[in-house]
């Protein structure tokens, strides 16, 4: 983890002091994507049920241990990285196939989210956990009394 120092100022301006910003370090986050990334080459011929079910202990393992600080920005960072593994796992998978058919084979809408890397299965929508979706619980300001 990596504290970041950010400058905290009242509303006139004036400076009050530091604050501390706890983050992943890029080498946490860099070790994580790289065990993302070697799961999906792993399973390259794996249907995707395979995968999904690989790839969510790792993401919720990951984004629980880091919900305690302020991981929102790496986060979606890391959501995209893993997009973009995916969208070539699965343009691989269809080399003649269009960008828009293996879109609409591999990603789902749920609300109003249409990238939803899962499938529907009997009823049931199986889909990859996303580290967005994690709750991160902010650090709460003491109000000094």
């Amino acid at each position: 983890m990596v504290a970041v120092p950010r400058r905290k100022s009242d509303g006139q301006g004036k400076l009050l002091g530091f604050k501390t910003v706890i983050r992943p370090s890029s080498n946490s986050v860099r070790r994580h994507y790289n065990k993302i990334s070697e799961t999906i080459g792993r399973l390259k011929a794996a249907p995707q049920e395979k995968i999904i079910s690989e790839l969510n202990p790792i993401i919720r393992g990951w984004c629980n241990y880091y919900k305690t600080v302020c991981s929102q920005e790496t986060y979606s960072k890391v959501d995209y990285l893993t997009h973009l593994r995916l969208r070539r796992w699965a343009d691989r998978r269809h080399p003649n196939k269009g960008k828009y058919w293996v879109g609409d084979k591999y990603w789902i809408t749920i609300g109003g989210d249409r990238w939803v890397f899962g499938k529907e299965y009997k009823g049931d929508k199986i889909t990859l956990a996303r580290h967005t979706q994690t709750a991160t619980h902010a650090p709460r300001q003491s109000s000094g009394e």
